[in-house]
């Protein structure tokens, strides 16, 4: 239809959030969705068409995938967390798992030294990570 306005671009930032308290559930650690809300503001100023998301996830599969349905090759993912095995409470597998499905093809992980925990993500196109350094 030529009347169908256009889809906008979507950026998706996973913030890797946990429950203070453990499962408690009172509030969260903003920590990383603070950052998410950094990149937020870089894109108000520099890409204000893209629709931006800020999901807050920690061990749930469902809301990764949630979050994820629709995803276009033009779209971007971020996931915001500590480098390690385990991203978010999800094993790193798993979660490379996760993407592929959903058909992930533009992702950012904005932890510290990912490079030797990469190797899941490996096979999604364009993936970036910091190697080593803080």
């Amino acid at each position: 239809m030529e009347n169908e306005p256009k889809r906008k671009r979507r950026a998706i930032v996973l913030a890797e959030s946990p429950y203070k308290g453990a499962y408690g559930k009172s509030e969260r650690d903003d920590t990383f969705i603070q950052e998410a809300n950094n990149l937020r503001q870089f894109y108000q100023r520099t890409n204000p068409d893209v629709d931006f998301q800020i999901v807050p996830f920690y061990g749930d599969r469902e809301t990764v995938q949630s979050s994820l349905q629709g995803i276009t090759p033009e779209d971007e993912v971020f996931v915001f967390g500590h480098g390690g095995p385990i991203l978010g409470g999800l094993d790193n597998s798993e979660l490379a798992e996760i993407f592929k499905q959903s058909g992930v093809r533009n992702c950012s992980f904005g932890s510290c030294d990912f490079g030797k925990y990469i190797e899941p993500f490996k096979s999604i196109p364009n993936v970036t990570y910091r190697d080593k350094g803080s």
